[in-house]
């Protein structure tokens, strides 16, 4: 998890920006984060995305043009990881509806 902040740190940040919406934007299918990796499919047009990022190995996979640098998909998954490690669950999607519960609980009790 270390080498995760650090790669999200050394991010540019309109990448990050990018990515965060690229998050947003309805693209993503699915990212789950396994016990030694971190997988997610994405749609784009008329192609799928299946980026991972291995922890063990620390490495990156991706079928599009960035070969080893970092792509849009591969930001959009460190930033994922973050909300999920975050929100203690495996599933992207579910991770995120928890910490809009957690906020929503959170401010219902300071009323």
């Amino acid at each position: 998890m270390e080498r995760m902040k650090q790669l999200l740190q050394g991010l540019d940040p309109t990448l990050m920006q990018k990515a965060q919406q690229y998050l947003n934007s309805g693209k993503v299918i699915s990212i789950k984060h396994f016990s030694d990796e971190i997988e997610g499919m994405m749609q784009e047009k008329d192609a799928f995305f299946m980026p991972y990022y291995r922890l063990d190995d620390d490495a990156f996979g991706c079928q599009c043009q960035q070969g080893e640098g970092m792509c849009i998909r591969k930001a959009a998954l460190l930033l994922a990881a973050q909300v999920m490690v975050e929100a203690d669950h495996p599933d992207y999607h579910m991770a995120v509806r928890i910490l809009t519960a957690r906020k929503l609980e959170n401010a219902l009790r300071q009323k």
